[in-house]
């Protein structure tokens, strides 16, 4: 139901700025998601845990390109949290999911999702979450918050990547914007309630 409730609030809220691609795409990915999760914890099959967690890296990469999609950069590493370009994005994979959905049968499934290049959603929070202290804090501040705090909180290779080569990047990619306190007070607020869903589905 919460997957659903969040599909509802996609299709109500009335400020979007990002293209119609991303919000068209992130209503479909809550359906599914609402489906995944059932058939994970119906069937606890390998495809069904794929069909729930690999969609959670689907929903947070495709949130997360949606995020950086107007940054003045090319560079993979900011726009597909990869060293080398990636063959899909977060909205191609998700496509190709509905689309295995209804036309393959259900034991193609798992080399489908096997197919998917996209990143662990261990990953894209990480890259989220230190994107958005690239926006809130100076580039030296940010880099003394956020390296412990995602040395603590991921494994091994993903902090070695954030650490390395996306905080440099996303720092330089954000260098010239500007926001008003205002601005960074309200993106708080609002990155705190979705911090507190997240946990709270964990939790659940």
């Amino acid at each position: 139901m919460a997957y659903y409730h969040s599909m509802l609030r996609v299709c109500d809220y009335p400020h979007w700025s990002l293209g119609q691609d991303f919000v068209n795409s992130q209503k479909r990915a809550f359906a599914s998601l609402a489906f995944g999760s059932s058939f994970m914890h119906g069937s606890h099959t390998e495809v069904g845990h794929r069909f729930d967690a690999d969609f959670i890296s689907i929903v947070s990469y495709t949130a997360y390109q949606a995020a950086v999609s107007g940054l003045n950069t090319d560079s993979s590493v900011v726009k597909e949290i990869s060293i080398t370009p990636r063959t899909q994005s977060g909205v191609k994979s998700q496509e190709d999911i509905i689309t295995m959905s209804i036309n393959q049968p259900t034991r193609e499934w798992s080399e489908v999702f096997r197919s998917l290049d996209i990143p662990r959603y261990e990953l894209n929070f990480a890259a989220l979450l230190t994107a958005l202290a690239a926006l809130l804090l100076t580039p030296e501040r940010c880099v003394s918050v956020m390296t412990p705090i995602v040395k603590g909180l991921t494994k091994t290779s993903t902090a070695e990547f954030i650490v390395t080569n996306f905080m440099p990047e996303i720092l330089e990619a954000t260098a010239n914007i500007h926001l008003s306190l205002w601005l960074k007070m309200t993106i708080v607020r609002e990155f705190t309630g979705m911090i507190i869903k997240i946990l709270y589905a964990f939790v659940w």
